[in-house]
């Protein structure tokens, strides 16, 4: 920012961010993900549950005076891994979010990677000249929130 002398902290901007939109705390997140079969009510139950290593758990006791306190994104990103992701309840999320898009969006998102995005991310440098414009209006929804295609 103009006039500052500091950096910021990627961390604490999503702590503020999820704290301004009300996001859920993580254990809400768990209990939401897991059909309400686990509820977590102490830190050591983030370990029982095999949530998250014991020393993270220990971490978040340190930091948090209750285990309802604990932010979703931090949470998050002290759980263990749901194998073979490389992520554990935010899988939920995007689970559950992409079962609310109408079925003819969701078909965009389960097409195979789209060539233009891998021209994006390639080298050598293409041209914009060569990347073919992507269609927008197949996002475009009409008043009665269906789909414009």
């Amino acid at each position: 920012m103009p006039g500052m002398s500091y950096g910021q902290d990627l961390a604490v901007n999503n702590i503020h961010r999820g704290r301004d939109h009300g996001l859920a705390p993580y254990v809400d997140v768990v209990k939401f993900c897991s059909d309400g079969t686990i509820l977590i009510s102490s830190f050591d139950d983030l370990k029982n549950y095999g949530l998250m290593s014991k020393k993270n758990a220990d971490l978040l006791k340190r930091i948090y005076a209750a285990v309802e306190d604990v932010d979703m994104w931090v949470g998050m990103q002290k759980e263990n891994h749901m194998p073979p992701s490389r992520y554990g309840s935010i899988n939920c999320l995007h689970q559950r979010q992409a079962i609310l898009f109408q079925p003819e969006r969701r078909q965009i998102l389960l097409r195979p990677q789209r060539p233009e995005v891998s021209l994006y991310n390639r080298n050598p440098v293409v041209s914009c000249n060569e990347i073919p414009e992507i269609d927008l209006m197949l996002w475009k929804g009409t008043e009665d929130g269906a789909s414009a295609s």
